[in-house]
């Protein structure tokens, strides 16, 4: 069963952190039929971890699962500390497939995003 891990750095701030629960929440029901299991990790200061997230995934049946890093940039997270842990993970469960995505900064749609959000709300305007 397919399944997707959405990473983000994590907040001291609640409201940063239910934001990403948030975007979880709405992919569960966006992508539904694609990604039977949608949930989300922190790498600092909340309390989904990768590998209790990776382990909910497993208990759900996944087999496979995509992690998709929420960051703009390839900084040491992206680069270092997500594959360290799928790594890890890995050698946990050795039948499970898990496929790390390049990270959201990366998408050649990202600057159309920022163009549509620009241009919908009038702030290119006011430039």
């Amino acid at each position: 069963m397919q399944s997707l891990l959405i990473i983000a750095h994590g907040s001291r701030k609640k409201v940063s952190n239910n934001e990403i629960l948030q975007l979880e929440s709405s992919l569960r029901t966006e992508l539904a039929d694609h990604y039977p299991i949608v949930t989300s990790a922190f790498l600092e200061f909340a309390p989904q971890s990768i590998p209790n997230a990776i382990k909910y995934c497993v208990e759900k049946g996944a087999t496979n699962i995509r992690v998709l890093p929420y960051f703009l940039a390839a900084g040491v997270h992206v680069t270092e500390d997500i594959p360290a842990e799928i790594k890890s993970a890995s050698k946990q469960y050795s039948s499970l497939k898990i496929e790390i995505l390049p990270h959201l900064g990366s998408s050649r749609n990202i600057t159309r995003l920022i163009g549509s959000m620009l241009t919908s709300t009038g702030i290119l305007h006011a430039i």
